[in-house]
């Protein structure tokens, strides 16, 4: 037999053989033997002992399922381009209600949207709930910017299903939602949009599946991930839009290299009635722009570079820097201003360095630099070079 055990230097592997007549059967009267003491004479006083060992006798009643139903405990990034989220984690006592208090920046629309969900998990679909209020969300109109800020709320309900087995983690999450909103259109073309509330309804399946990850793995060696969104309006306004995203990520030539290659398609419809949230991928360094439909295709290849093992003040400690070199190809079909079908493609190919970094020692953040070289710059009005500072995509999202 091999256990550990504790001693006045630290812990100590201690190995004992065992054989027949090793083990004794203990009697019942042993059990209730007296504790040792320790040379504490006082614990031997009757009266001491009584009051301590009596157990104290407490009412049985019902737990209050209201005890500190908002217990904020992480604050955790999430990102997935073009969306970047920070959001601060409250849990309750009895683990059934999780909320979450965050801010989105969308790069897309260059929108901020501050709201806070919740999902009651005691029974079983889990209850979905929000509240968020987005400022500045805007679109291309006949050459010109339009600008507006929307309020919505949202209820819904939401299947999470853990599937792992052996060395995978598996994971699907299905949920439906029934959402508000109110949008308020500014500047000169306040009055040419229709600002009535309307209600859609916002359904998505997420799936990701990973090999466990060694500590010095950019991205697991094996893994896939993909989300399938369809909104569509159920009032008074009519509006559509779809969009599938995945990645797969595969080994590289080396052990810590990964080759991530990235599949995306997005249709909405044509009439422009509801301006649902654009979260497609577009081809890197381009002005990414809501069109009717748009397949994208991306590979990208990450390979570590150095390993600093560097820190600051127990501010930030620098774990690695790596890069990633990349290709995109987008395919646009839209319609212009003469209600004429229009096709284009928009190509770039370009390097990244990353700094995977600990800030404070616990919460990983990872920044980079971008340089993209535009083969179709000239359809967006931009030079072939473009130089960005960006964030990386995540594998699995919350």
């Amino acid at each position: 037999m091999l256990w550990t055990e504790f001693t006045a230097s630290g812990y100590r592997m201690v190995e004992q053989v065992s054989g027949p007549g090793m083990f004794n059967e203990l009697r019942s009267n042993e059990w209730q033997k007296q504790l040792p003491v320790y040379g504490v004479q006082s614990l031997l006083d009757d009266k001491l002992n009584s009051s301590v060992t009596r157990a104290p006798e407490f009412p049985v009643k019902h737990y209050s399922k209201g005890f500190r139903i908002l217990r904020f405990h992480s604050w955790l990034p999430t990102i997935s381009d073009p969306d970047y989220t920070l959001s601060f984690i409250s849990e309750n006592v009895l683990n059934t209600l999780q909320t979450d208090l965050y801010f989105n920046y969308n790069t897309n629309e260059k929108s901020k949207k501050i709201g806070i969900t919740g999902a009651y998990g005691a029974m079983f679909p889990w209850i979905r709930f929000g509240t968020a209020y987005a400022k500045d969300r805007s679109f291309s109109f006949g050459g010109d910017k339009v600008v507006w800020d929307e309020w919505e709320a949202r209820a819904g309900l939401l299947v999470p299903l853990n599937l792992t087995s052996g060395r995978f983690y598996n994971s699907v999450r299905i949920g439906t939602d029934y959402v508000y909103a109110n949008p308020d259109y500014k500047g000169r073309f306040k009055d040419s949009f229709d600002s009535r509330g309307y209600g859609y309804i916002n359904s998505y399946i997420t799936f990701s599946s990973q090999i466990q990850k060694a500590r010095q793995h950019i991205f697991p060696r094996f893994a896939q991930s993909l989300r399938l969104d369809y909104n569509h309006a159920v009032t008074n306004i009519e509006g559509h839009q779809f969009l599938a995203n995945g990645l797969i990520y595969l080994p590289g030539l080396h052990m810590n290299h990964n080759l991530v290659i990235n599949l995306s398609y997005h249709r909405r419809d044509t009439m422009r009635d509801i301006l649902f949230t654009n979260s497609f991928p577009f081809s890197r360094g381009y002005v990414e722009r809501n069109y009717h439909q748009m397949y994208k295709a991306g590979v990208n290849y990450h390979f570590p570079l150095f390993y600093p093992d560097w820190g600051f003040g127990n501010i930030v400690y620098f774990l690695r820097i790596r890069a990633n070199t990349f290709f995109d190809f987008t395919h646009i079909l839209d319609y212009n201003n003469s209600r004429r079908k229009v096709t284009a493609d928009f190509k770039s190919l370009g390097g990244e360095i990353f700094f995977d970094t600990k800030w404070w020692n616990q919460q990983p953040v990872s920044f980079g630099f971008r340089y993209s070289r535009l083969f179709d710059g000239a359809l967006q009005g931009l030079g072939p070079n473009q130089f960005e500072f960006i964030l990386p995509v995540n594998l699995i999202n919350r």
